[in-house]
């Protein structure tokens, strides 16, 4: 059975009148080439919608209607890290205090391929690289893991991710849990 590696992005709601553009260099971020079809999911009026699109066709309104409903997602296939036909999924979240984007990678892939060290260094590279655009207030990484806080309450709770990456005056500043990404193997036993 398959589970997915998470990775978030989490903004304070300040941020809020950016998010359709933040979406958009998001989904640019990664290598989709004109035919990749992207299956955008969002409820509305108490029912779920699926509209599908090639990523040359997408245009800022259906990025503007996901973001516009309860819930949205984008889910679609492109090479990610080594993996040639990664299945990902980019959801939506809004809170009252912060929203955020959060990508579900399929790890099986990542099984045969690489390990959960250099998966780890990968994922933080691209982080980093989302940061030049997106300019988070604090990104995770885990094994099937969810947006639980805001920017300011995330100092206050018990470290709970497998990597943590929070700006500072310096650059970025990376918090590693006490196991790997793949939320089984302790940190520090190869």
């Amino acid at each position: 059975m398959g589970c997915y590696i998470t990775v978030g992005f989490v903004f304070r709601t300040e941020k809020l009148n950016r998010k359709v553009k933040m979406l958009n260099d998001l989904i640019d971020s990664l290598p989709l080439h004109d035919y990749s079809v992207l299956i955008c999911t969002y409820y509305k009026d108490n029912q779920y919608m699926e509209k599908k699109v090639l990523y040359r066709d997408l245009m800022e309104k259906d990025c503007q209607l996901i973001m516009n409903c309860e819930y949205g997602s984008i889910l679609f296939m492109c090479a990610f890290l080594g993996v040639k036909n990664q299945m990902m999924k980019i959801t939506y979240y809004k809170e009252k205090t912060h929203f955020g984007f959060l990508m579900e990678i399929f790890e099986d892939p990542f099984k045969k391929k690489i390990n959960y060290h250099q998966l780890e260094d990968s994922l933080l590279d691209y982080i980093k690289v989302c940061y030049e655009i997106l300019s988070f207030d604090y990104a995770i990484c885990d094994n099937d893991g969810k947006i639980e806080f805001s920017p300011d309450d995330i100092f206050d709770e018990e470290f709970q991710y497998n990597l943590l990456v929070l700006p500072n005056k310096k650059g970025l500043a990376v918090k590693k849990g006490d196991y790997l990404i793949d939320g089984e193997t302790k940190r520090g036993i190869e």
